[in-house]
């Protein structure tokens, strides 16, 4: 009986962790967003495009987020910390999340929903038994 109760554990996480992909999905698509319009302002210029495919690589979003970031900094997401990174070596400055709203959003809207996902997308992996 307890094999086949994990069984079903597995395979609702598996379940319940389409759900989750399609919400991150979601929310990091408002996300990006944002940040390609806060980077643009830093940079002074389109941002180029190898960093753009960076920031729109779906699945690279959900690596295990990055400690020692407030709760409302993107840069605890390696994908945006890797495309700030780029962008702050062809700046004279360092890049710091705008807290304002702009169009009718905060990055404290964006980040924290975000990680939870991604926190929740974690904990379903780790009961389905998948990466």
């Amino acid at each position: 009986m307890a094999k086949s109760q994990d069984a079903r554990e597995r395979i609702l996480a598996l379940e319940r962790i389409r759900v989750v992909e399609t919400e991150l999905v979601q929310h990091s698509t408002a996300l990006i967003r944002r940040l390609e319009l806060d980077l643009v302002q830093h940079l002074g210029r389109e941002l180029p495009a190898t960093l753009i495919r960076l920031l729109h690589r779906g699945e690279e979003w959900w690596r295990p987020k990055r400690r020692g970031h407030a709760i409302d900094d993107p840069r605890a997401f390696p994908i945006v910390f890797e495309v700030v990174q780029a962008i702050e070596s062809e700046s004279p400055s360092a890049w710091q999340p705008d807290p304002s709203r702009q169009q009718g959003v905060s990055y404290q809207d964006l980040v924290p929903p975000l990680q939870k996902l991604l926190d929740k997308r974690t904990e379903l992996a780790r009961i389905a038994g998948v990466n």
